[in-house]
């Protein structure tokens, strides 16, 4: 007959081996020249980015004659793509919104690391924001998100900006050839749209819910997945004063780790002044 588990000496086997290897990444955090630990900001109220319903977007017709002689699957990826160019072609330049194709100034190129474009993220028109919102983004303009998550490289590299311009001047980039822009961890490199509407969070701002679902949001304090200072820990940064920038949830085509999130994050220091130069991304799900 076994022995039964000595439960106590089994957990406190765990607390050790947590506990090692805590004091080894300090020591190397200490290594690089950084500070032992990061810190969390004030997080600041959460504005909920608001996704349309299947409705609102349009059905996926992927009965439709034109798809015929197509397998099941590839019926459906076409009547996808589809429905997301007749999406992406309703919304006015500079609209709000994940994925599809970014509305750019005209000066500015979409980024690129290593001869090859980031995937398109997020276009937020600042100008959107619920009139209640504390004033720690730009009252208008725009802001950009692109980003680059997959299995094949150690540095996740994000580019975040600030735009100020009148909407009539930015233009709708071309979509990418397939050698031109890298894939994500699931071989995606350029997302479904997602239009947007940002409005305060319902349960902090005592407003009714509108039925609509999330797509992320800006701000915010920790949901779950550590603050944000623990994630800039885990990334080895540095700073007293991380916070939540934007969240995007698992919508669309996009998938973060297995239907979870992806959090930009920001010191506050630099939110401040306006500086998107050091977000850094972390894709967590449970």
């Amino acid at each position: 007959m076994a022995k039964p588990k000595d439960f106590g000496a089994f957990f406190a086997g765990l607390q050790a081996e947590a506990s090692d290897h805590q004091a080894a990444h300090v020591k190397e955090r200490v290594a690089r020249g950084l500070s032992p630990a990061t810190g969390t900001g004030r997080p600041l109220p959460r504005i909920i980015f608001e996704r349309p319903t299947e409705e609102e977007l349009g059905e996926i017709e992927c009965q439709s004659p034109k798809y015929a002689g197509l397998g099941v699957t590839q019926a459906i990826v076409a009547a996808t793509s589809d429905r997301d160019l007749a999406v992406l072609d309703r919304l006015p330049l500079g609209a709000s919104r994940f994925g599809g194709l970014p509305d750019l100034p005209p000066d500015v190129a979409w980024p690129e690391i290593e001869g090859k474009k980031l995937p398109f993220l997020a276009q937020i028109n600042l100008a959107d924001l619920p009139t209640s919102n504390e004033p720690a983004l730009p009252p208008d303009g725009w802001l950009y998100a692109f980003g680059r998550f997959d299995n094949d490289h150690e540095d996740q590299p994000v580019v975040v900006f600030h735009h100020r311009g009148p909407a009539a001047n930015l233009v709708r980039a071309p979509r990418p050839a397939k050698d031109e822009i890298w894939p994500d961890w699931m071989n995606i490199s350029v997302y479904e749209v997602v239009p947007l509407t940002l409005r305060p969070d319902p349960e902090r701002a005592g407003k009714e819910k509108t039925g609509r679902k999330s797509a992320g949001w800006f701000f915010g304090e920790d949901d779950g997945f550590g603050a944000a200072g623990e994630m800039a820990d885990d990334a080895f940064m540095d700073g007293d004063d991380w916070i939540n920038l934007l969240v995007l949830r698992s919508v669309g085509s996009m998938q973060w780790s297995d239907a979870g999130y992806l959090y930009l994050l920001i010191r506050q220091s630099d939110l401040a002044k306006a500086d998107f130069s050091r977000v850094f991304g972390a894709m967590r799900s449970s």
